[in-house]
Parts: C-alpha cells; structure tokens; sequence
C-alpha cells in the first residue's frame, strides 16, 4: 500500500512540476525574442536609415577611427663596429714598407694574382701538391668561418685531402691514435713552418676586398670577415694540450673521442688533436704570428 501511495504521489508531482518548468519558460522565450528584434532593428540602423512613415530617422554615422599618431621612426641598428681594420694593421703597414721603389715601366703592371702570389710564397710542388687552387678565395673564407663549427665538407676544402688511414694502438686497455699517424700531416706542416707569415699577411691585406667580397656573399651583409679571421684564430689557440693521447671509442664505422668534452669540440680543435701535439704546436705558433700581423696596431694585448 505505501509502495502503491508512494507511486500515486509521484504521478501527482509530475504535473505541478511541468507547470513551474512551463511558466518560467515563457518569459525567457519574451526575453529572447526581444533581444533578436532589437539586436535586428539595430543592425539595420548601421546598414540603411529608419522609417516610421514620416520621415526618415538616420543613425548617426559611426565616428571615423582616427589612425594613432605615428611614432617616428627608429633609427636603424648600426652596423657592427670594426674592431680591426686591415689598413691599420702591422701586416698593412708592412706592405706600406716593402714597396719597391715606382718603375715606371711597370706602371702599368697589376700585381700577380692571390693564387699566383701564394705559389710564388709556398713554391710550385708545395702549392702543387697541396691548394686546392680553384676559386681558392672562396673556399679559404668558407672553412675559415665553418672551423669554430662542427664539420664542413671536404668538397669545400682549399687544402687537399691527406692521405692514408688513421692508425690506432691499443694500451693499456685503451686505444688511442698511434704516434705515427702524426706524420701523415708532416707535408702540410712543414709547407706552413716554412711560409714567411710577413709577406702572407701582406698579401692577404693586398687581396682583402676579394675576402670582404666573399664573405659577404655568405651572408654577412654587414660583417667584417677580419675580425671573423681573429675570432676563428683566437679559437683555435684554446685548443687544449693533452700530456696522454685521448682514449677512442668506436660505436660504429668511425673512432670517436670518448672524453665528451673532447667529441664536443669544433672542426678546427679537433684538427689539432689530431695531427699530433708537436704539429700543433706549430700551428699553433704560426697562428700567433698570423695573428699579431693583422690586428690593429694599437690593440690592447690579450688577456
């Protein structure tokens, strides 16, 4: 029976609860309504005048957006400052002093080109047997600036390529570079131990817009490639002397260092440890030299 009752009043709730449902239905319905004939009527208003019949009612026209004051315009960045401008470096000067004396019967006469001028430093069979002579400018301004990099490929190269294989000893359980690999680089060291730094770095300020020209063609539409030179040099200097010859791991076809620090290092660093400690001393040597011809006279010397 209560079960029954229970169910009775249930059915009796149903109505009286559709009647509340229904009555606040209704205004809402009013409500909305009201909202689209006004939101209508006022559209209308911004797309042509009203009418009552009468006259014409016009909506006044919405105000002209006024642009904002324009700001002045900025100046522009300028270009990054040089730090040291080959005129004003010891190499330049220099070639200021070595000048020969005006023949006038060679007046006329251009200067050899680069390439010509560099075999002429080097020697023929050096030259020969090492430059990559062909469009020779150019490749030397693309490795310079890939050697703080991570690789650049051998077809880019202005040095050939060298040849034989790397050869691995294993000591002590480990394996490093053995000692003689060293010699496959003794050609390349040796033609640079005998170059007068002197006269290259002259020759290098007499052909610096050919540089200039070919580094900006790589982009650096406002760089100055010698300061890219000395930053490069001033890289390759801090490449670190190690006493033992690193240990190598090989996970796949080719050696790698298994110091990380090491492996992490730029194309041009790895280079000096690679062709042995005494080579790139050498090297290293030759860049100092470079170096101190074709910063500016009154740089401050290096920390």
């Amino acid at each position: 029976m209560r079960v029954g009752a229970g169910a009775h009043a249930s059915r009796r709730e149903t109505p009286h609860m559709s009647d509340k449902r229904t009555a606040s239905f209704w205004p809402l319905l009013l409500a909305a309504l009201a909202f689209l004939v006004i939101g209508a009527l006022y559209w209308r208003g911004l797309q042509q005048p009203l009418s009552d019949g009468l006259h014409t009612l016009e909506l006044p026209a919405p105000p002209t957006p006024v642009a904002p004051p324009r700001e002045a315009d900025e100046p522009a960045a300028p270009p990054p400052a040089v730090v040291n401008p080959v005129e004003q470096s010891a190499a330049a000067e220099a070639l200021a002093g070595d000048a020969p004396p005006a023949d006038p019967a060679d007046a006329d006469q251009p200067p050899p080109p680069f390439e010509q001028a560099l075999e002429a430093l080097l020697g023929a069979p050096a030259f020969s047997a090492l430059v990559v002579s062909d469009d020779l400018v150019n490749r030397i301004v693309v490795a310079i600036d890939n050697l703080p990099n991570e690789k650049l490929p051998v077809r880019l190269w202005p040095l050939r390529k060298v040849g034989g294989q790397p050869e691995v000893l294993e000591t002590a359980g480990r394996t490093v570079l053995a000692a003689n690999n060293a010699s496959r680089y003794t050609a390349h060291v040796q033609a640079l131990a005998a170059l007068d730094m002197r006269q290259l770095a002259a020759l290098y300020v007499r052909e610096y817009p050919r540089f200039q020209a070919a580094y900006r063609a790589l982009g650096y539409s406002e760089g100055y490639f010698n300061d890219r030179l000395v930053d490069v040099i001033d890289h390759l200097l801090v490449t670190p002397d190690l006493a033992v010859p690193p240990t190598l791991v090989r996970p796949k076809a080719l050696y790698l260092y298994a110091d990380e620090d090491l492996e992490s290092r730029s194309l041009g660093q790895k280079v000096l440890l690679r062709i042995g400690p005494a080579n790139a001393g050498v090297v290293k040597s030759k860049l100092r030299e470079l170096r101190r011809l074709i910063i500016r006279r009154d740089a401050p010397p290096k920390e």
